[in-house]
């Protein structure tokens, strides 16, 4: 009975690969990926809903409907409760129903008071011989909300839950991913790259460096840029370049020299020598490029500015800066959408 936190981990990781895109998870984080597979404020993907709603649920209905003697559901409860308070591991120790009931509510941070009294996460208090089971229930599917918020909370910092139900003001972004507009503003493409932000699926330069999967944490887009102004510079003879090797220059001079090599071919060899030039460029060609994050791509890059123009308007790019002196470079609300719900008086979802 009752599903252990490894178990529960395993199952919400495979939904979550399961609903990912087709190139896989992307190092996204995993809550919000599983909340965004429910599709909306009331859906119930997470297999973290059936966790904790089932044991729970399955405990308030015996006690309604008086499966068993009452009395015997109120010593099981009193001999299993300490027991499993004291255990370091206390899903080991977990046989049965009722000490299933325990350990789920604790998880949710849902205090047994006995067989028949729970008190939940934000204090209100529950008598499974008053409530229904349909209201337990209920009250168990807003705490794994709850739950799952404080999960999120964790991994981005900036997102304060407080007194609210939620960290994050998500009304809008439901607005937003239940659409049905298809035009040049909105579509089913801009859906899925607001997935991705939201999911934390996105690797800018200095995400790639932090996980060492990359020489540097520079902007691709900009050092692209400074290459080609580089390149013409050295073309055209100025001096201050002589340290300056330009590999696809090299690729595609070889490429000339070989016989029998196709053009798709030799441009596939230029490609690949542009690559590394990004990949591991020369140490001098990284002075004066901005640092490869996701507030950079968002707002400043000038590879995208066409593009950040076409959709956000001036007034929006111009608080964006505001915003990253105030907030740092890496705030949620400016690089994943998720605007804190401490910014505002009330809730909502």
């Amino acid at each position: 009975m009752g599903v252990s936190d490894s178990m529960l981990r395993n199952q919400r990781r495979t939904t979550g690969t399961a609903s990912s895109p087709a190139g896989g998870p992307g190092g996204q984080n995993l809550d919000v990926q599983l909340m965004l597979t429910d599709g909306g404020p009331r859906g119930k993907a997470d297999p973290a809903f059936d966790a904790h709603e089932l044991p729970i649920g399955q405990w308030a209905m015996a006690v309604w409907e008086t499966w068993q003697p009452r009395c015997t559901m109120i010593r099981t409860v009193a001999v299993k409760l300490p027991i499993l308070i004291r255990a370091p591991r206390p899903w080991s120790r977990v046989y049965g129903p009722a000490a299933a009931f325990i350990t789920t509510c604790a998880r949710l941070r849902w205090t047994v008071i006995d067989a028949f009294n729970v008190v939940t996460d934000q204090g209100q208090p529950l008598n499974l011989t008053v409530d229904p089971p349909a209201e337990v229930v209920r009250q168990v599917a807003a705490a794994v909300r709850r739950w799952r918020w404080r999960n999120i909370e964790k991994a981005i910092p900036q997102l304060k839950m407080g007194e609210h139900e939620q960290a994050a003001v998500m009304q809008p972004i439901w607005s937003l991913l239940t659409s049905r507009q298809h035009n040049d503003q909105w579509n089913p493409n801009l859906r899925g790259y607001l997935k991705s932000c939201l999911a934390g699926r996105q690797w800018p330069q200095a995400r790639l460096k932090a996980a060492n999967l990359s020489s540097h944490s520079a902007c691709a887009f900009c050092l692209h840029d400074k290459i080609e102004m580089i390149r013409i510079s050295a073309a055209a003879g100025k001096e201050g370049h002589d340290w300056f090797v330009d590999l696809a220059k090299q690729a595609k001079e070889e490429a000339e020299a070989m016989q029998g090599i196709s053009r798709g071919r030799k441009a596939q060899l230029v490609s690949k020598a542009e690559q590394r030039m990004i990949q591991d460029p020369q140490p001098q060609m990284l002075a004066g490029v901005p640092t490869g994050n996701m507030m950079h791509r968002n707002w400043r890059c000038q590879r995208l500015e066409a593009f950040r123009r076409s959709k956000a308007d001036e007034e929006l790019i111009a608080m964006s800066k505001v915003a990253e002196q105030r907030l740092g470079h890496n705030h949620p609300e400016w690089t994943r959408a998720l605007v804190p719900m401490m910014s505002f008086g009330g809730g909502g979802e």
